[in-house]
């Protein structure tokens, strides 16, 4: 029984509002094995998070974006593709989450 592998893909990022400059940039590439059995692979599932926070004041700001995008190949009967799609969706939300809080130092530098 061969395991579905689960590709996430992504970019974060700390941007200086008011000059537009981006004061850091990371790329997300992280492979995790699912337990759950691929079948025929011949449905392609891709579920994306994505989060932004800002703050500002009237000398400065910073905005800090996190998105992540999961794509994986499993059976193609239904059950397997909604659980196919909310781990997707799970391991997304959380490299994105991750991804937003490493960036978060940059609010405290400003």
């Amino acid at each position: 029984m061969a395991k579905v592998v689960a590709t996430a893909d992504g970019q974060v990022s700390a941007t200086d509002r008011k000059t537009g400059t981006l004061k850091r940039e990371q790329e997300i590439h992280q492979e995790e094995v699912f337990d759950l059995d691929a079948g025929d692979g011949n449905t392609k599932v891709v579920n994306t998070r994505g989060f932004k926070k800002w703050a500002s004041d009237r000398d400065k700001g910073l905005t800090v974006e996190a998105t992540v995008s999961v794509s994986l190949t499993c059976n193609q009967d239904k059950k397997t593709i909604k659980l196919a799609t909310r781990m997707a969706g799970a391991m997304a939300e959380r490299f994105a989450r991750e991804g937003l809080v490493q960036m978060n130092e940059y609010f405290s530098e400003d």
